[in-house]
């Protein structure tokens, strides 16, 4: 996936897609362990863990 600069396999199963990539970072306070995947232009790829 050329255009979002990622892998294969480097995003999960299940995916939020807010409208604003800023608001990806608000979002990953209420996740364990946020990593940035990728991003390019106007998109913000990230990997986050659900606390258990």
């Amino acid at each position: 996936m050329y255009h979002i600069q990622v892998k294969p396999g480097e995003i999960g199963e299940y995916v939020l897609i807010p409208g604003d990539p800023q608001r990806s970072k608000k979002i990953a306070k209420y996740f364990d362990s946020p990593k940035l995947i990728g991003n390019n232009r106007e998109y913000m790829i990230s990997c986050w863990y659900y606390p258990k």
